[in-house]
């Protein structure tokens, strides 16, 4: 026969790795749903950026010549075209999101946070890289980063709602 007090103590490991499981579960499906909710604006900001995808002699990505230069950057952000907007709020909303899941994983690891300094904050959104219009190749190399992080986060959440 089982001791009653074993088999209360396996019931209570299991319910344990259930509960384990399920929020599991449920983080990586709402990190799922963010990143299919950044996922088009990292590509509207990419295709704004490196227009065609093209690569230069140089092996650097051939940027957008709106955003190229500093001149022209200048040019674009005084004018403030529809498409640069919208490239502009897709780098802002990608940035803010990420800082703000920055700070929600600083505060699980155990920051406490007082009243955040201009200075605080901006070092937070940094821990979202170099997501600045006026720094485009840098901008372009995140939003890749970023991109592919996202995209393998979906692609191992399909394989395991498969499985």
């Amino acid at each position: 026969l089982i001791d009653p007090a074993m088999t209360k103590l396996k019931l209570e490991q299991i319910d344990t790795r259930i509960a384990e499981l399920r929020t599991s579960q449920a983080s990586k499906k709402q990190s799922v749903e963010r990143a299919e909710f950044l996922m088009p604006r990292i590509n509207q900001a990419m295709a704004y950026l490196n227009p065609n995808g093209e690569i230069g002699e140089n092996g650097l990505p051939v940027l957008n010549p709106n955003i190229a230069n500093r001149f022209a950057r200048g040019v674009s952000e005084w004018k403030q075209s529809d498409i640069y907007q919208m490239f502009e709020g897709n780098l802002n909303t990608i940035k803010n999101t990420m800082t703000f899941e920055n700070l929600i994983s600083l505060k699980e690891g155990g920051a406490t946070f007082g009243s955040l300094s201009e200075g605080e904050l901006r070092q937070i959104a940094s821990l979202a890289g170099s997501l600045d219009p006026a720094n485009p190749l840098g901008s372009l190399n995140t939003l890749f980063e970023i991109q592919q992080t996202m995209q393998r986060a979906i692609d191992e959440y399909d394989r395991n709602l498969l499985e």
